[in-house]
């Protein structure tokens, strides 16, 4: 009796945790961990920009100097330097960051209109945040600093 007791508890405990697990729903396409932390403070961080591509054309380059900061209140700011016609300039601007559609998407609204963008978000790790632009089709892959 005592030993059908345990294996009841037993399986009931299995049932429980597969549960919570299977409920455990992955909100982004390449998503391959479950984070304990939220989207929230997962987006809150200090990102520069390791890869970029535009219609299969690698072109990293041109986003070598882009550092993005958003907070977890929802402020942001993109710093950036880069080269035109052989000047280089260098930007700052502040603006702030939201999710959108289910947190599918996030939306970045700056002083500096000319650098808004909305994404839909690929994968979001502690330390790696893949977006897709959704005007341009530029798929960026940003890493923690």
């Amino acid at each position: 009796m005592k030993m059908r007791k345990e294996a009841i508890g037993f399986l009931a405990g299995t049932v429980l945790l597969s549960s919570l697990f299977l409920s455990c729903e992955k909100k982004y396409d390449d998503d391959n961990t479950i984070e304990l932390t939220s989207r929230k403070e997962r987006v809150a961080n200090t990102w520069i920009i390791s890869y970029a591509e535009d219609d299969g054309e690698n072109v990293s380059s041109n986003y070598d100097q882009y550092e993005l900061y958003l907070n977890s209140d929802g402020d942001a700011t993109l710093d950036a330097d880069y080269t035109a016609f052989g000047v280089t300039y260098e930007t700052s601007t502040e603006g702030t960051w939201a999710f959108r559609n289910d947190d599918e998407e996030l939306v970045l609204d700056f002083e500096d209109d000319e650098q808004d963008a909305d994404y839909q978000i690929l994968r979001l790790n502690n330390d790696e945040l893949w977006v897709l632009n959704l005007d341009s089709n530029i798929e960026l892959h940003l890493l923690e600093k």
